[in-house]
């Protein structure tokens, strides 16, 4: 006689005490719901679905009864909010000896600005409008005067981090041309953020010169040419070459003749910082056309020529609605002097951006 197999779905069901399905037994979730709190009502729901479901499916494994008793549930669905609670922004204290850290938040942001950020975010402002013509403005006008005023430039440009400056820089700058840097200086830093895939994305042609651990300016000056936009400066983050190494400071590259970028990785305008107690030699006389204040409490800065337009990638690149408002704070901020505590950037007059 030829037997006949039943697929799964057909399987006798499971023989309960009393013929009752103890997951009947399961609390609702508006009853798991009550007893949690901390997270917004979406979170807290969520929580509680995925408690009563997990309860569910261990009670269909082991098919017996009490394996999902309502005080097992709920601190199921507690130890989910907890998880929750712990994988979100919340204050933390900084004992790790670094002031500036990326993975904590940086620069802490002071309560001047914190202020000036509420006053203003908290209701509608000229961010894009001009009050005396009644005529549509520019964003960047705002921290961008100031960020120029500080580092004597023509104009500036706030964007949302370090690696939209540099991209929008190149991209507007160096399209289809080429940029020569240093082979000492084609770094990666925390984040996946690599100078040449950088360059890549920009559209300009890379072009190495120098060796690891020394590049001179006789080694730029062999490799500038007529189809050079830029030469690229970038400052080793994270990390420090000792021993016999050379490199060329930003003074001898600006006699090269092409414009000379700086990736400065910091918010420094220039030596007068008065925190440091050994000051970089190479921002004196600074003549770069892209800093990086994202390092500091805003963004990602670029002062330079005010002659340069607009770029498609400037929209994408900008800072943010709510970041704006934090730089700068107000007159009085610390943007608008030199070596102070803003998010600035340097540049030398006439450099272009």
């Amino acid at each position: 006689m030829a037997s006949r197999e039943f697929p799964a779905s057909h399987a006798r069901a499971p023989n309960y005490a009393g013929d009752v399905d103890p997951r009947r037994a399961l609390p609702g979730v508006d009853r798991v719901l009550a007893a949690l709190s901390g997270l917004p009502h979406e979170l807290l729901v969520a929580c509680a679905r995925d408690a009563i479901g997990a309860a569910r499916e261990r009670m269909a494994l082991d098919q017996a009864e009490g394996a999902g008793s309502v005080d097992d549930v709920i601190a199921d669905a507690r130890r989910r909010v907890e998880q929750l609670q712990d994988r979100l922004l919340r204050p933390v204290i900084n004992a790790t000896g670094v002031i500036v850290h990326t993975n904590l938040g940086r620069a802490p942001v002071g309560d001047d600005a914190l202020a000036a950020a509420r006053a203003i975010g908290r209701g509608y402002s000229n961010l894009e409008y001009h009050m005396d013509d009644g005529e549509r403005g520019s964003r960047h006008e705002h921290a961008g005067a100031l960020l120029a005023r500080a580092c004597g430039a023509e104009a500036g440009l706030v964007v949302n981090n370090n690696a939209a400056g540099v991209l929008l820089s190149l991209a507007a700058l160096a399209r289809g041309r080429e940029v020569v840097v240093s082979r000492g200086e084609l770094v990666e830093i925390g984040g996946g953020f690599r100078v040449p895939e950088i360059m890549a994305e920009s559209g300009c042609r890379l072009v190495e010169v120098g060796t690891t651990n020394r590049t001179r300016r006789s080694d730029y000056a062999a490799a500038v040419g007529v189809d050079t936009a830029l030469v690229l400066k970038v400052h080793a983050s994270n990390y420090r070459m000792v021993g016999f190494v050379e490199s060329a400071p930003v003074a001898e590259l600006r006699a090269l003749g092409p414009p000379v970028m700086v990736d400065a990785g910091s918010g420094l305008l220039d030596e007068t910082t008065p925190w440091l107690a050994r000051r970089p030699a190479w921002l004196r006389d600074e003549p770069g056309i892209r800093q990086d204040g994202d390092r500091a409490p805003g963004r990602a800065a670029g002062p330079g020529r005010g002659d340069r337009g607009r770029h498609p990638c400037g929209q994408g690149a900008r800072d943010r609605r709510r970041g704006r408002r934090r730089l700068p704070a107000g007159p009085d901020d610390p943007v608008g002097r030199r070596g102070g505590r803003g998010a600035g950037a340097g540049a030398g007059p006439g450099a272009p951006a």
